[in-house]
């Protein structure tokens, strides 16, 4: 019997085979898409090592940055302005961002937002000695409560810069006191005559005794459109806005970010319908940018054993040549700061912040009239506010010290908080010195070697290039003597001497030859 194949089965197989081979098809589609595009796929570890090498590379140039900013810190601690400006040879403007900020175990630095390759960006912190790690930190906005010079939001100053053993104090019952919350001071614009006192209390900090006031770094214009008279002669208006840490950058009254000048001669400062605002140079010390300043408050008084004291009530150190006093000034410096005589540039940013809203705003600071130079005194005990017409005794009454009625009018912000001697007790002298050939002449000052240039300001000729150190920009103001130096006087004294009347001042100048004066004495300035 003949058996024929069923048809039907030989189908069968054939649909069976088809479907078979379209399911591993599928299979071997889904391991496919899962090898390329899985937690673990080729594309996305793929994605991974390029995001990798980003990060490595991004870290590598913070890293740089970090690097070449300690580089320009000499030992010192890295400054924000510093680190901002390696960052842009790195990175666009748009693409990176510093902030003041701390780690986890509290370390002080800086947070490096990128976000060149990452909209939300990506973070790194440096700390102050140039170490980086990469996604630590945490920004810390209003700084009120620090003392390393960050910019403190909400007074809209930089923070007082501590170092080596310094510390804030503040006015209470009578004495200086520590303030221990590190935020007693306010920078406070003042909105008429300061004749009978002022708000605005500037930082005050101790040191071995010892006492500095802070000047934060700021920028100025010069409105000669608005007049100051007092009891003396005319003066004019200087406007100041703080600088952010060791930038040029400030906020206007509405809070837009702006950024300040750098003048190349004062003619620009107070030119008809100027808005600008120019940096003020006491603030380069030598190739470093300063957050700000500390000033002696008081002129300086022998301590003995060729040392120095800033301290009220005593008698000023004079006699002695401007060698001597430098050295003197010199005894003051510490591992971290660096104590000098005060230089020219110096002096007129206390008088250009005196003069200004945060200081006496327009009005005169009243003469230390003590004839036997006690720091800290006030005027005659007359009814003119600024000066009596006959000068002062050697003996003074407890209104004319320093925290009496009549003497705190002859701080810069006509209370305790400001500095002091500043118009009248001895002349100042600063280091400011007539030269040729770009060489200063020593007179009879008695350096064989004159120090580097950080430390004094030369001068030609009393021109607009005389920037920031009230000579040409204030000349006259407020009557105050205007004599410039020259080839056989080549220093600059500063303020008058108890005698002076309506002729001393923070805008007074005048000219001698470096030698010791019994009317002579001299300041104190730290760079930190």
């Amino acid at each position: 019997m003949k058996v024929e194949k069923s048809k039907k089965s030989s189908k069968g197989i054939t649909l069976i085979a088809l479907v078979i081979t379209i399911i591993v098809l599928l299979i071997l589609a889904a391991v496919s898409i899962a090898t390329l595009t899985g937690e673990n796929g080729i594309l996305t570890r793929a994605n991974d090592a390029k995001e990798q090498t980003e990060i490595t590379s991004e870290k590598e140039q913070v890293e740089l940055a970090a690097a070449a900013a300690l580089a320009d810190a000499r030992g010192g601690e890295i400054q924000q302005g510093v680190l901002e400006e390696e960052l842009g040879k790195y990175f666009k403007a748009e693409n990176y961002e510093v902030e003041a900020g701390t780690n986890e175990d509290g370390t002080e630095g800086y947070i490096v937002t990128i976000t060149e390759n990452d909209e939300n960006g990506r973070k790194y912190f440096v700390d102050k000695d140039g170490n980086v790690l990469d996604g630590e930190g945490e920004v810390t906005p209003p700084t009120t409560g620090k003392t390393d010079g960050s910019y403190d939001t909400a007074e809209g100053v930089n923070t007082p810069k501590l170092k080596d053993n310094m510390k804030l104090v503040v006015y209470n019952n009578g004495e200086w006191v520590e303030d221990t919350t590190k935020t007693a001071y306010k920078y406070e614009a003042q909105t008429g005559s300061t004749e009978n006192g002022g708000t605005s209390e500037w930082a005050n900090a101790e040191l071995d005794g010892n006492y500095y006031v802070w000047i934060p770094r700021y920028a100025y214009k010069i409105d000669k459109n608005t007049e100051y008279t007092s009891q003396s002669g005319t003066s004019y208006k200087i406007d100041v806005k703080f600088l952010v840490g060791t930038t040029n950058k400030y906020y206007d009254e509405n809070g837009n970010e702006k950024e300040a000048k750098i003048a190349t001669n004062a003619d620009e400062i107070s030119a008809e319908g100027n808005t600008d605002y120019y940096v003020h140079p006491a603030f380069t010390f030598g190739e470093t940018e300063l957050e700000g300043l500390w000033i002696g408050k008081y002129e300086s008084s022998d301590a003995g054993d060729n040392k120095i004291e800033i301290v009220p009530n005593a008698t000023s150190l004079r006699l002695i040549n401007v060698s001597t006093m430098f050295s003197r000034a010199q005894t003051l410096s510490t591992t971290n700061i660096d104590a000098h005589m005060l230089k020219n540039t110096e002096w007129g940013a206390v008088a250009y912040l005196t003069q200004s809203q945060y200081g006496r705003n327009g009005t005169e600071v009243s003469v230390n009239q003590c004839s036997s130079y006690v720091t800290g005194a006030g005027r005659g005990t007359g009814n003119n506010p600024i000066y009596n017409s006959t000068y002062g005794s050697s003996t003074i009454t407890d209104d004319q010290r320093y925290n009496g009625n009549i003497g705190k009018l002859s701080s810069t912000t006509g209370n305790v908080y400001g500095i002091y001697d500043m118009s009248g007790g001895a002349y100042e002298y600063v280091m400011g010195v007539y030269g040729t050939s770009g060489s200063p002449i020593v007179g009879t000052s008695g350096f064989k070697t004159f120090p580097e240039s950080k430390y004094y300001n030369l001068y030609t000729a009393k021109n607009n290039s005389n920037i920031g150190d009230a000579l040409y920009e204030t000349s006259g103001w407020n009557s105050d003597h205007a004599n410039f130096v020259n080839s056989f006087t080549p220093f600059f004294l500063r303020g008058g001497n108890y005698a002076d009347t309506s002729h001393g001042g923070v805008f007074h100048f005048y000219n001698i030859n470096g030698h010791g004066l019994t009317n002579s004495g001299f300041r104190v300035c730290l760079a930190v």
